[in-house]
């Protein structure tokens, strides 16, 4: 036995070989203390913000992107339209490609807005979501 307690094979708990916690360390009337309620926390609104942001930033701009690439395309009319044998075929029209870029955009501005909620919710201050 003491073989496969020493290989981490086995385990037992005893009150003489358990590592005493923190607060055991301290007496046995200690109360642990409370960790932060992070929905009470305006830092990490003001993080959790700044990311979505930036996230929104990134997906609108390939959105803007394709839609530029659509136009750029109707506008050369002259360009030479087929299919490239040696490579994937998405399978969607241009249009498909639009709605599902709108799409995730939307998506990360409903996360937003889910945020804004919470911290409305928890009488966090709208100034603490811009940062």
């Amino acid at each position: 036995m003491d073989r496969l307690r020493a290989e981490g094979l086995i385990s037992t708990f005893s009150p003489t070989s358990a590592v005493a916690a923190p607060e055991q360390a301290q007496g046995p009337y200690t109360v642990p203390m409370p960790q932060p309620i992070r929905e009470e926390d305006s830092q990490w609104y003001a993080d959790q913000t700044a990311r979505l942001q930036a996230e929104l930033a990134e997906r609108q701009a390939s959105l803007q992107r394709y839609l530029q690439a659509i136009q750029d395309t109707k506008e050369h009319e002259d360009m030479m339209s087929g299919i490239s044998l040696d490579a994937p075929i998405i399978g969607i029209t241009p249009q498909d490609g639009v709605e599902i870029l709108q799409a995730s955009v939307d998506e990360v501005q409903a996360d937003l807005d889910d945020l804004a909620n919470l911290a409305r919710e928890h009488d966090i201050p709208p100034g603490a979501l811009r940062g």
